[in-house]
């Protein structure tokens, strides 16, 4: 719904993809456009385009720029729509806080406790709510134009709540104007936090939004808040004081979504989707939220979903630390077979890493809620006594229905071995054997190691095979296999590497992934190794690095890793792609953040 892009019709450039352009640009412009547009997670080819039907939550991508992502995931959510809803075996609760009323379930010491809940007692809640409108939301006219810049944009006076208008595209740089591109800031001080919610009940506009400190520097963006919405909604902390500036865009392909410069309104370059919005500006207290409380054993696996007037979940420790908060659904990408909750405004997954007390705070919207809250243990534990998950690497080369990875491509391909890259780093036959055993050894370290320290019992439960040195046991119950070799041309897929899902809990043990060969391999490039290697590199340690790291980052979807910025400070495990260099530079014992 609401995803055109406006065409206009007058004398100006107009791209392939309907985007109004300001004029020439160079080269270079261009180039560093779309880098800020897609380092901020927004695609830059036209929405619905197919471009690529690989959702990069779930894939390591030599390249993002012909992503489709909001298509890929739309069509996720249509083919798993019959795996939606309520479990009718759940016990039912419904909130102490009488309806009206608000304040006295809202903190962790006065939260609602769900007795019995957890894979001990009742697996499985269905909360009922009433979260209470704020009585104090203030209305603001719209803001005149220009509001195009950080320098530009009118302080809205944050007290609890603010809610104002305006139009995408009436601005001197708009369509009507000299087609740079319209946005629309606003400045927000004093907050911790501050939620921003665009909604475009009555016109196509397709939203983008984005966060920006004092300084300049986007610090949060949000596109679509869902697969089947194109409005905005992010909630944003606000940890250092000062001023913020809150962006409202519409989505251009390309780089138009943001200006080049936040402080310069005429420095976009070209105009996307327009048209007009209402936007709510919400500090931290102004939504009223339920807290419910549970004990959870060591390595439970919960996971909640919320349907109604509530739009964000949380999950907090005892410490009262949050340590898993959503506002969407991206349970598409968990396992058919996965019995987490789907489907809804927001949905959290969360394993317990110690006993302990831990609180689900339901929050941000209006009126009536239900939300679905259940518990389990983690896949191999619900499995006859000793069974253990096995983890095959198959370094033989493989045949595969390249069809369950729901990336555009389909039937079965076959996939070269390992050992027909090895010329592509400049080595022999003579070196195959020990670069497997040293990639074996770096799959091990992630695995084996870190994350059984990670573990409560350091008992991660997990037996590495690989096909040199074993008989393919694919195909066999609780058996997962990664396919390290073969290309895009033969599989169909433009990826370095992609798994069959995100399994929080490790609830399905019987999936595929891939670790494509020949961009690692290729002779130059941002995502080969080649670029990084130099006559003084010890080239087979650092392929085996390289390769293992990926490897090792493909296996972490199956236990339910999701993807990490990549663009941070910090090298971890699970960056999720488009920035090589720092996967392949990492080294062990390094930090390595798995949520």
């Amino acid at each position: 719904m609401r995803r055109s892009v406006v065409v206009v019709a007058v004398a100006t450039m107009v791209s392939a993809g309907g985007v109004a352009l300001a004029g020439p640009a160079s080269a270079q412009d261009i180039a560093e456009a779309k880098a800020r547009q897609l380092a901020a997670g927004v695609q830059i080819v036209p929405k619905g385009s197919h471009a690529s039907g690989i959702d990069p939550l779930l894939a390591y991508l030599p390249d993002l720029s012909n992503v489709d992502i909001a298509g890929a995931r739309r069509a996720r959510v249509a083919e798993q729509a019959a795996l939606r809803g309520r479990s009718p075996q759940a016990k039912r609760y419904t909130e102490r806080e009488p309806v009206g009323v608000r304040g006295r379930n809202d903190t962790d010491a006065t939260a609602d406790f769900l007795f019995g809940f957890g894979s001990a007692a009742y697996e499985k809640f269905l909360l009922s709510g009433n979260l209470v409108p704020d009585s104090e939301t203030k209305t603001l006219p719209p803001f005149a134009e220009d509001n195009g810049s950080i320098a530009l944009a009118p302080a809205v006076g944050m007290g609890r709540r603010i809610r104002t208008s305006g139009v995408i595209g009436d601005g001197p740089h708009g369509s009507g104007g000299d087609k740079k591109g319209d946005y629309d800031f606003y400045k927000v001080s004093g907050l911790s936090s501050v939620t921003i919610d665009v909604d475009t009940p009555n016109s196509d506009l397709d939203s983008v939004v984005a966060v920006y400190n004092a300084a300049g520097t986007q610090i949060a963006t949000n596109d679509d808040q869902g697969p089947d919405s194109s409005d905005s909604l992010v909630t944003v902390p606000l940890s250092t004081p000062g001023d913020y500036y809150i962006l409202v865009s519409g989505f251009g392909e390309n780089g138009t979504t943001f200006p080049q410069n936040p402080s310069d309104s005429g420095s976009g370059l070209g105009t996307g989707s327009e048209g007009a919005y209402t936007v709510t500006l919400s500090g931290p207290e102004t939504y009223d939220k339920d807290v419910y409380s549970f004990v959870l054993r060591a390595g439970d696996v919960i996971g909640a979903a919320v349907t109604g007037g509530a739009t964000r979940l949380e999950v907090h420790d005892f410490t009262g630390r949050e340590v898993f908060g959503s506002s969407q659904d991206f349970t598409m990408l968990h396992p058919a077979n996965s019995p987490l909750p789907r489907g809804g405004n927001a949905v959290v997954d969360f394993v317990a890493p110690t006993a302990g007390k831990y609180t689900l705070h339901v929050r941000n919207g209006e009126g009536s809620y239900e939300a679905a809250i259940e518990a389990y243990r983690p896949g191999p534990e619900t499995k006859p006594r000793g069974t253990v998950q096995t983890l095959f690497l198959d370094f033989d080369g493989a045949q595969i229905d390249v069809g369950i990875f729901n990336a555009g491509a389909t039937g079965v391909r076959t996939l070269s071995p390992f050992s027909t890259f090895l010329k592509g780093w400049g080595l022999t036959p003579a070196d195959e054997n020990v670069l497997i055993d040293r990639i074996i050894d770096v799959v091990r370290e992630n695995i084996e190691k870190d994350l059984a320290q990670k573990s409560t019992n350091r008992n991660f439960g997990v037996r590495i095979l690989n096909s040199r040195d074993h008989a393919d046991p694919f195909g066999q119950p609780n058996v997962s296999r990664l396919i390290i070799g073969g290309s895009i041309a033969e599989s169909g897929i433009p990826t370095v590497g992609i798994a069959q899902s995100i399994d929080p809990g490790n609830l399905g043990t019987e999936e595929s992934a891939l670790l494509l060969l020949d961009v690692l391999s290729g002779p130059t490039g941002r995502t080969s190794l080649n670029t990084y290697l130099t006559s003084a590199s010890d080239k087979i340690k650092f392929v085996a690095q390289g390769v293992g790291n990926i490897a090792a980052h493909e296996v972490g979807h199956f236990i339910g890793s999701w993807h990490v910025d990549q663009f941070n400070e910090v090298a971890g495990l699970m960056d999720q792609g488009g920035n090589p260099h720092a996967d392949v530079r990492r080294r062990p014992g390094q930090d390595r953040r798995h949520r």
